[in-house]
């Protein structure tokens, strides 16, 4: 079994070609280690060598350190839904970094692993 996963990829969004952080996860008894940081630290590093303008993510109410982990590297809120029937459902957020090159990305990225 593996301890850490993690699933990106790419989609032409209004002709332009944007990376989409797709799962990550990290085994319960490797947490708080760092994991998570490193790993997303690199995947933006590596989408910026590639030039790409954005990643794009999406995630749940259950997910609360990871959406903290997502905004220390600038990821934005862009919407907030609730999915599923009634009382049975769950809140879905997607969030968005860009990584065009400006001043105020790149500092919010510099100093984290990979950044």
């Amino acid at each position: 079994m593996t301890d850490t996963k993690l699933s990106a990829d790419c989609q032409m969004k209004d002709g332009t070609l944007h990376s989409v952080l797709r799962r990550m996860v990290v085994s319960p008894y490797h947490r708080r280690m760092g994991i998570a940081t490193s790993l997303v630290g690199h995947l933006i590093a590596h989408a910026r060598k590639n030039r790409l303008p954005s990643i794009s993510l999406r995630t749940t109410q259950f997910q609360a350190p990871a959406r903290r982990l997502y905004e220390k590297f600038g990821w934005v809120e862009q919407e907030r839904k609730w999915m599923g029937p009634g009382i049975f459902g769950v809140w879905v957020f997607w969030y968005w970094l860009d990584l065009t090159d400006t001043q105020d990305a790149r500092r919010k990225t510099q100093d984290l692993p990979g950044g």
